[in-house]
């Protein structure tokens, strides 16, 4: 075998060119496909990096009786994780941003409250110190809370400082003793989101103010996850699960009825960015695969081609003795030499674009970390691919040169290549075969950039154009409800006022973000709800002027004024779909419903119906939804998003940003501003998947028509090579020189119809299969077919003119002076 590669080494020496060529397709193909699996690897088949045994982590969530998948309470995960045997561990967390440090020095991190075991359930080791222990669950006046940095934070915020640990930091104003720095592979447990800050859930109270969310069963906050057991499954885990859930929901009164347990595997779970790049990753792969055809396509026939070339080579070999299954092995030596250059050139690629996937990362709140490398998977999954398309593609070739006319080829003139009619029409056919693949390839494009443009085109219900957002946690920064009530109509008031600015509003939430929003169990007077009906709605804290400065129209009724206080009434503006739904009718003004945001119900009368908006996703049908008044609702923990509309629309938003800061820190310096993006950018996150596939397959799409073409010219430029005395002797008879170029073309323009036509019914069956998958596209789309073809004709035309034009410039008597 080393003789053979040895020799195969020499021979690819000798063939510059050719080597290079076959090198640079098989990278392109091995790259683009081990890029969009290194992906994969990440976002699906290693959602928790840095975790021990990553498998045996499942999520758990609550699920509703109509089957959606909501959060646990506290109660509920002590109540599992004293009960449980399928689990070695139950663990809680739950993500949120915190102030650290003071004044000029606050910088926004975002954090996890995690329980006492997070850390020993996932088995990490510290990068420096130790985690929680069980003690760190007491949260006594005298106790020092506690507190696990990142090491990227360690390393950006203070320097890599050695002696870190017993170093106090300041959280939210108060201070936490730093106990332990993770490793750099551990980002923390939801996937695609790096954390910098762990702190005990016991300190929620230090950090967020008063609460009793983890003493109330219907408040459901906290995501659960669990290690299981060895020996358990996922299907013992949900049995198991579900006994407990019905035996708690017999014997606590508290408890909301018709709840239970889902078991799933990480990547299922509703929280991470799976949920969005899932399917595109997968669609992106398939494509991949059509383009590694068109690569296997493209060096079968340059093999092909350097067979041809070598028959008096192998003739005189095989007359000489050596047989024909020595012949195969010395050309797929050749193969697997080019395989093995093939994949290091192509993981240069995959290297250089492992962190693509990051410039397609819109704006956004939470702490988005995609970056793929090059681990031994997907080092293993490159060679693999590699070695499978070098053989597939050299495999045929290798049979037919080892098998030649010994008579024939010894016959035939030296000066050119001869191809025997059965590798000639392989030859064609694999041509035939990347037009095929590459209008597919181009058709899913097409489909993706129209999904793309309407999602740009689709009207969320509100105007994202010209409005400033910045994010504000007056809590973080030791505000009590009251100080923050006040301190929140002082800054409105100052802002509305600003030059340039029409109008200030604040809210909890910002439509057609990766944050879902709060929802409320709600309660309507004479609503019947139909059977595993759930009454989980999701709402909105918004402050007077809201609906008008985002441009949300109202059906009826008023917005929120000023009289709306904390000691007035409860209000609330319903959606018209909440309305239609729960009274029959838009005309809702005046009725009531009831929230249950704690122990008792709490009534609210309707004031206002507005149209409905996009909340969660620019897909989604209109839900009910309703908003309720800052004031009324207002805790020291909420999270409030400024939104400032400017008053001239061509204005840039974030030009104003420095007048608002300024504003902020006259009223309190200790009060930081963060995350300050124009709504428009913020609400880009709901076209994230249409933008990602578009572009990739853009991406993939031009490099597989880039290699048809190769292929296309390949053939005809072979053809013309081998048909020169043909030609010289048509020339010598009369023939025009413009016949010979249709010859030729006529020859091209018959492999792109048939590869075309072939093409066109593949594309009309992955466009079904794939049309779910994207917005606003129809299983079937003609007209995008027709313009899928579109980038194919000039390519086309280039390749087939070529090889044509030296046709026509081939010397007659040179030809035959040849013969």
């Amino acid at each position: 075998m080393l003789f053979d590669l040895r020799l195969a080494f020499r021979q690819l020496a000798k063939s510059p060119t050719f080597t290079a060529v076959a090198v640079l397709t098989l990278a392109l193909g091995i790259g683009a496909t081990t890029t969009v699996f290194s992906w994969i690897e990440r976002v699906v088949l290693n959602p928790l990096p840095g975790v021990t045994d990553a498998h045996r982590i499942v999520a758990i969530e609550t699920r509703t009786p109509a089957g959606d998948l909501i959060d646990t309470s506290y109660p509920d995960f002590r109540d599992y994780q004293s009960q449980a045997t399928s689990f070695s561990h139950l663990l809680v967390h739950k993500e949120l941003p915190l102030n650290l440090g003071t004044g000029a020095n606050a910088e926004r991190v975002w954090a996890e409250l995690v329980s006492e075991n997070f850390f020993t359930a996932l088995a990490i080791r510290p990068r420096l110190g130790r985690f929680f222990l069980t003690d760190d669950r007491a949260d006594e006046p005298a106790a020092a809370p506690v507190t696990v940095i990142s090491e990227a934070l360690w390393r950006r915020r203070f320097g890599s400082d050695a002696n870190i640990l017993g170093r106090t930091v300041k959280l939210n104003q108060r201070d936490f003793t730093v106990i332990g720095v993770a490793p750099a592979t551990f980002l923390g447990a939801i996937n695609g989101l790096a954390f910098d800050v762990w702190v005990p859930l016991a300190t929620h109270a230090r950090l967020l103010g008063p609460s009793r969310w983890l003493e109330t069963r219907g408040w459901h906050e906290l995501h659960m996850l669990g290690r299981l057991a060895p020996g358990e499954t996922l299907e013992s885990a949900r049995a198991e699960l579900d006994t407990i859930s019905a035996r708690l929901a017999a014997a606590q009164s508290d408890r909301l009825p018709g709840l239970g347990l889902a078991v799933l595997p990480v990547t299922s779970s509703p929280h991470g960015v799976h949920r969005e790049l899932a399917k595109p990753l997968f669609l992106l792969l398939g494509v991949a695969g059509l383009l590694l055809l068109i690569v296997c396509a493209n060096l079968s026939n340059l093999l092909l081609v350097r067979a041809s070339a070598r028959q008096h080579e192998m003739c005189i070999r095989q007359a000489l003795g050596a047989g024909g299954l020595r012949l195969v092995r010395q050309l797929l030596a050749e193969s697997l030499l080019l395989s093995a250059a093939g994949t290091l050139v192509g993981l240069l690629f995959t290297w250089w674009m492992s962190d693509l996937l990051r410039q397609f990362i819109p704006d956004a709140t939470l702490p988005i970390s995609l970056t793929a490398d090059l681990s031994t998977r997907v080092f293993l999954v490159a060679v693999a691919l590699s070695t499978f398309t070098a053989l597939l593609a050299g495999l045929a070739p290798a049979l037919w040169a080892a098998r030649p006319n010994l008579i024939d080829v010894l016959r035939a003139s030296g000066r050119t290549a001869t191809m025997m009619p059965r590798a000639e029409f392989f030859h064609r056919a694999l041509v035939i075969a990347q037009v095929a693949i590459a209008l597919v390839t181009l058709t899913c494009t097409a489909l993706a950039v129209k999904s793309f443009h309407a999602a740009k085109r689709a009207h969320p219900g509100f105007d994202a154009a010209g409005v400033l957002l910045a994010a504000l946690k007056l809590g973080t920064s030791g505000y009590t409800r009251d100080a923050a009530s006040a301190f929140l109509d002082r800054l409105q008031e100052r802002l509305a006022i600003l030059p340039g600015i029409e109008s200030a509003a604040l809210a909890e939430d910002v439509p057609l973000g990766l944050d879902r929003g709060g929802w409320e169990e709600i309660d309507v007077p004479g609503y019947a709800p139909a059977p595993r009906e759930e009454l989980r709605v999701y709402r909105n804290l918004v402050s007077p002027g809201y609906f008008s400065l985002m441009r949300i129209p109202l059906l009826g009724g008023r917005e929120f004024n000023d009289a709306d206080h904390a000691a007035a009434p409860l209000v609330a503006i319903v959606s018209e779909t909440f309305a239609r739904r729960y009274f029959g009718t838009a005309e809702a003004v005046g009725r009531t419903f009831s929230i249950w945001g704690g122990q008792r119900p709490r009534p609210l009368t309707i004031v206002g119906v507005a149209r409905d908006i996009k909340v969660r996703s620019l897909g989604e049908a209109a839900q009910p939804y309703y908003y309720v008044p800052l004031r009324q609702f207002l805790s020291a923990a909420t999270g409030l998003a400024i939104h400032l509309r400017v008053a001239v629309a061509p204005s840039d938003p974030l030009a104003h940003l420095p007048a608002l800061r300024n504003v902020v820190r006259e009223l309190d310096p200790n009060v930081p501003i963060f995350e300050a993006v124009t709504l428009a950018d913020y609400t880009s996150v709901s076209r994230f998947t249409q933008k990602t596939a578009a572009s990739l397959l853009g991406v993939l799409s031009a490099i597989a028509l880039a290699l048809t073409s190769l292929g296309l010219y390949g053939v005809l430029a072979f053809t013309v090579a081998q048909r020169t005395p043909e030609i010289g002797l048509r020339l010598a008879l009369g023939a025009q020189r413009a016949d010979i170029g249709r010859l030729v073309l006529s020859r091209g323009v018959a492999l792109i119809g048939i590869g075309l036509a072939l093409g066109l019914l593949a594309a009309i069956g992955v466009a079904r299969g794939i049309a779910a998958l994207l917005y606003g596209v129809s299983p079937f789309e003609p007209t995008l077919l027709a313009l899928a073809t579109i980038p194919m004709l000039p390519a086309a035309f280039l390749a087939c003119y070529l090889p044509a034009r030296r046709a026509t410039r081939v010397d007659p008597m040179t030809a035959l002076r040849a013969e």
